[in-house]
C-alpha cells in the first residue's frame, strides 16, 4: 500500500519544506487508509476519489486532469492487486481442498486394508488354533497307541535293542 501511495505521490519537483512535509505525511497516511480499505473491500467511494485527485494536485503541481489519470491508474493497480491475490486465494483453498479430499480418501484406504489386515489375522489365528488343537489331539492319539504298544511289549517280555525286538 506504501508504495502506490508512494506512486501517486512521485513529483519531479524540488524536496517540499518542513511544513509541507507535515502535510504530505498526513496525505500519505489517509491515502494508505484509503488504499487498504480499497485492497480490502475492492471498492473506493466517489468522495475518496475526488479527494485523492484534489491532493494529489495539490502535492505533485500536476493537472486535474494528470491527477485524475494517476489516481484512476492507481486504483487499477491496487484491484489488480487485490485480484491477483484473490486468485492465489482461491487457487490455495482449491488446493487445501484437494489435498483434504486425498488424505480423506488415504484414510478411508488404510482404513479398509486395516480392516483386511485385522480379518486375515484373525482367519490365520483361527486357523493355528485349530491345527494346534488337531495336532496335540493327532500327538496324544499317537501317544496312546505307542502306550498300547509299549504296555503289551512290556506284558510280553520283549527287550528293545537298537532296531530289533528280542524275547
Amino acid at each position: 500500500v506504501d508504495y502506490f501511495t508512494d506512486t501517486l505521490l512521485r513529483n519531479d519537483r524540488a524536496p517540499a519544506s518542513s511544513g509541507e512535509g507535515q502535510n504530505a505525511a498526513d496525505f500519505t497516511r489517509q491515502a494508505g487508509s484509503i488504499f487498504s480499505n480499497l485492497l480490502s473491500t475492492g471498492q473506493i467511494t466517489d468522495e475518496d476519489k475526488a479527494w485523492l485527485v484534489r491532493q494529489v494536485t495539490a502535492q505533485t503541481g500536476m493537472s486535474e486532469t494528470d491527477a485524475q489519470n494517476r489516481v484512476n491508474q492507481t486504483i487499477e493497480r491496487v484491484q489488480t492487486v487485490r485480484t491477483e491475490a484473490q486468485r492465489k486465494l482461491d487457487e490455495a483453498r482449491k488446493q487445501i481442498d484437494e489435498a483434504k479430499e486425498q488424505a480423506s480418501k488415504a484414510l478411508e484406504e488404510a482404513k479398509a486394508q486395516a480392516l483386511e489386515t485385522a480379518e486375515k489375522t484373525k482367519i490365520a489365528g483361527i486357523l493355528s488354533a485349530f491345527l494346534l488343537a488337531a495336532s496335540a489331539l493327532v500327538a496324544a492319539v499317537a501317544a496312546y497307541i505307542g502306550a498300547v504298544h509299549g504296555g503289551r511289549h512290556r506284558d510280553e517280555g520283549r527287550i528293545w535293542s537298537g532296531l530289533a525286538y528280542r524275547r
